[in-house]
């Protein structure tokens, strides 16, 4: 009788230990559970906010190529039209002599303007260069978004994979 008491005691406090070890391992997971649910809602905001300003970068840089379109047509249409003008000028040369320092001043000014149009030009290719730059580096970070997922993915699984092994034990 005294060892089935022993006995008895023995087994009483080991269940009170494997009690104490249970609530101790539940609240781990409960805090590790937050801690997912924290790390995910973090990650779909920084995603969001991400992804928003690309979108965003996407939208300006199709602006800007509309807009550069628009102005190498311009260009290419005021070339055009300064060709005939030229042409016909050329023509009022020959005419008299008169008519050919009217045509040199609109020659010169033609010449200023193209000069300013390879300006206006070189400054858009300047601008376009600099969008695919600013295109590059999005990429990058979204590269770094990318690889920060995948940490967080690996971590989120480690997790999982502490949740059940806690759950086994």
């Amino acid at each position: 009788l005294e060892d089935l008491r022993n006995k008895f005691v023995e087994t009483v406090g080991n269940l009170e230990e494997a009690k104490r070890i249970s609530e101790e391992r539940q609240k781990q997971v409960s805090a590790l559970q937050f801690e997912f649910v924290e790390l995910k809602k973090q990650f779909n905001e920084e995603t969001s906010i991400l992804s928003n300003k690309l979108i965003d970068r996407e939208r300006q840089m199709k602006i800007l190529k509309g807009e550069f379109e628009a102005l190498k047509t311009n260009y290419e249409n005021s070339k055009d039209e300064m060709g005939r003008d030229l042409h016909g000028a050329m023509l009022k040369v020959k005419e008299t002599e008169e008519q050919k320092a009217f045509l040199d001043k609109i020659l010169e000014e033609a010449r200023h303007k193209a000069e300013l149009w390879k300006m206006e030009s070189a400054k858009k290719d300047e601008e376009i260069r600099k969008i695919i730059e600013q295109k590059e580096q999005y990429r990058i970070e979204i590269e770094a978004v990318k690889y920060e997922s995948e940490k967080t993915k690996k971590l989120l699984e480690q997790v999982k994979q502490r949740m059940k092994s806690w759950k086994k034990d």
